[in-house]
């Protein structure tokens, strides 16, 4: 199926960093379900320059509406496609998958991380605000080691009062962590920070 164009050049002449300057045209491809998908194209002012394309920078339902989308670019967009257009970013090295057995002994130092913090404050239970705001893991990673010390070790429950967010030891996660199992505790406590 040969598939419909459209060029159409913006009245507006942009630079590059170096300082030459390029004519826009928006460029439209229809795609084989009737949409069209929108990039902009530059092309040198001067001789001997050279004509650079973006990726697809939209997708809309009509020509009008890729020439609609067009019309509300600012100069700064465009600046910044001509950019990307001329230095596109390197892709990056796909990171190996990480290996379940190095997931779950990160996920095991997290737990003692935090059963270390309820030690050193000698306290049962602590603000959940204060862990994430002591701890060097990430949020994500601290819920994680949550979850596993609530549901499979049973060693805290997590519960909420008057909108704070709360972690307590069982007499289980008491033991643990080295202190009397006692009722109270405070986020506010100075704790230090657990080692990595």
């Amino acid at each position: 199926m040969n598939r419909t164009e459209i060029h159409h050049r913006l009245e507006i002449i942009v630079s590059s960093t170096g300082g030459r300057a390029y004519t826009v045209t928006v460029f439209g491809l229809m795609r084989d379900d009737g949409r069209w998908e929108g990039l902009l194209e530059f092309a040198a002012v001067e001789a001997g320059g050279r004509t650079v394309r973006t990726p697809v920078q939209t997708t809309q339902s009509s020509v009008r509406q890729l020439l609609y989308w067009a019309g509300g670019l600012s100069r700064t967009h465009l600046e910044d496609s001509l950019m990307t257009a001329l230095y596109p970013p390197q892709p990056r090295a796909p990171r190996p998958p990480a290996m379940a057995e190095d997931r779950r002994q990160l996920l095991a130092q997290i737990e003692r991380d935090v059963l270390a913090m309820f030690s050193a404050a000698r306290v049962t239970r602590l603000r959940t605000q204060a862990v994430f705001q002591r701890g060097p893991h990430s949020n994500a990673d601290f819920v994680r080691a949550f979850e596993a010390l609530e549901k499979q070790l049973r060693y805290l429950f997590r519960h909420t009062v008057d909108g704070v967010d709360w972690l307590e030891l069982t007499l289980e996660g008491a033991h643990a962590a080295g202190i009397p199992a006692v009722a109270g505790g405070d986020a506010e406590l100075a704790l230090p920070k657990p080692s990595r």
